[in-house]
């Protein structure tokens, strides 16, 4: 049983879409620890037919991973 994660994950995205269509996703990351979080890397899987176009932070080779680094306390 998990009472509490070390780290708040939110995800915007859309509601429905179409074959095709392009669309934004906003994913957010908070610390909920009283330590810094170190090298912390964010990892995602897509759907089948799913086709990574670009990120405003630069992912890993995989197109699939980001290195986030240390967030502080309450970052």
């Amino acid at each position: 049983m998990i009472n509490s994660s070390p780290l708040f994950l939110t995800i915007d995205a859309f509601k429905e879409i179409t074959s095709g269509q392009e669309f934004d996703m906003k994913i957010s990351l908070k610390s909920n620890s009283a330590d810094i979080l170190k090298n912390v890397i964010l990892k995602g899987s897509y759907p089948f037919g799913f086709t990574f176009v670009s990120s405003s932070i630069k992912p890993l080779s995989d197109n699939m991973t980001w290195k986030i680094g240390d967030i502080p306390p309450g970052g």
